[in-house]
């Protein structure tokens, strides 16, 4: 199993305050989730933390970071705790979790999120509806909470209403099993974690974190299946109609190095370095070129070779975006604040983001974008 900041950040040590380097946010701020301190939107990259930071996630109207000295730091919307601050307040500026220094991996969804500490402990904070804390409970927690007792998961995911955790290749899920999203065979609700399957690899990163009921996984030999609700083509299968997939079933056969969701579309990377979409398109958000709606994966047009680690792509409900292997940012899809392209314009083609060269990771939330720079 690949570490899960392979190819997406740099190295761990102190804060640079670099000027021109770390987290950078913009799209809506109704509830402060850019972490700027006010809730005024913003249409063109900011910058939030002057360091590279470890991890870093943007969940539905909230976003977290885990800093270089690998302490945890939340903002924006906390209906349901999932600040982990102990309160149900909303925040507009980062504020620190506890006083723990060991955080490592962070992925937030619809109003929750899931951590893992180096020791290869998780955590889940925010709402336990259906089961997403994993803690055997459904109540809402504001304080972090440690799901079983295990010191071996790997690797961390949300897909919004469901969760993905690894152990080496194994895949454990748990939370919301609406469409079959968990891939278990069944449509049944965990509040705890159970056993999906072996041979699994690490690919796939929550994007849109808003009422997504479908999982993707890339496996070990570089295939991609899904499991969930295929509503306008999200399965990728090339099947008509909305279909549910309750067991994971195989996308096509072609090869592939990471794949990212939002609501209902997904987008892949494959092996020569091409990038595909498919599922719903309102306003374009799949970069073919139209708005017509596909239950295969198609070709993203613009002609450029994107980055293979997994997260140099990310999708929201109707956006998209990725960067290059030449550290070029680029944003397609809906009139949102969230495209970064100083005006909100819908774009069915990929369209560069600024001039920067040196973009590393990116993460988009239910309507706010969340990206890495190396300076």
């Amino acid at each position: 199993m690949p570490n899960i900041k392979r190819g997406m950040m740099g190295a761990a040590g102190a804060d640079t305050g670099c000027a021109d380097c770390g987290l950078f946010a913009w799209g809506y701020n109704s509830v402060g989730q850019l972490g700027t301190g006010d809730t005024t939107g913003v249409n063109s990259p900011v910058q939030v933390y002057a360091a590279v930071p470890t991890d870093f996630s943007a969940g539905n109207d909230f976003s977290a970071v885990i800093k270089t000295n690998g302490t945890l730091w939340t903002v924006g919307l906390n209906d349901n705790g999932q600040l982990g601050h102990g309160n149900t307040t909303n925040l507009s500026a980062f504020t620190q979790v506890g006083s723990d220094t060991d955080w490592d991996q962070i992925s937030c969804g619809d109003d929750h999120w899931i951590a893992r500490k180096t020791g290869g402990t998780v955590w889940t904070c925010g709402s336990g509806y259906r089961g997403f804390l994993g803690n055997g409970s459904t109540a809402n927690v504001s304080t972090p909470v440690q799901v079983g007792g295990d010191t071996d998961w790997t690797t961390v995911m949300t897909s919004g209403v469901s969760v993905s955790a690894f152990k080496g290749t194994s895949l454990y899920g748990w939370g919301s099993n609406y469409a079959g999203s968990l891939g278990d065979g069944t449509t049944v609700d965990y509040s705890s974690p159970v056993l999906i399957g072996t041979g699994y690899a690490n690919g796939v990163r929550s994007s849109g974190s808003k009422n997504q009921y479908l999982n993707n996984q890339i496996k070990t030999d570089n295939t991609i299946w899904v499991a969930g609700y295929g509503y306008k083509g999200a399965g990728g299968t090339g099947a008509s109609g909305n279909p549910y997939y309750n067991t994971y079933t195989q996308i096509g056969s072609a090869q592939w190095t990471w794949v990212t969701f939002g609501q209902y579309s997904n987008m892949a990377r494959r092996t020569n370095g091409d990038l595909y979409a498919w599922g719903r398109n309102a306003s374009g958000g799949l970069g073919t070129g139209n708005t017509t709606a596909t239950s295969s994966p198609v070709l993203v047009t613009g002609g450029e070779t994107w980055g293979a680690g997994f997260r140099h792509g990310a999708r929201s409900s109707s956006v998209g975006s990725a960067i290059n292997t030449s550290g070029e940012l680029f944003a397609w899809g809906g009139a949102t604040m969230a495209l970064g392209l100083g005006t909100p314009t819908a774009y069915s083609v990929p369209q560069q983001v600024g001039s920067a060269t040196d973009w590393s990771a990116i993460d988009m939330g239910s309507d706010h974008t969340l990206g890495v720079r190396t300076g």
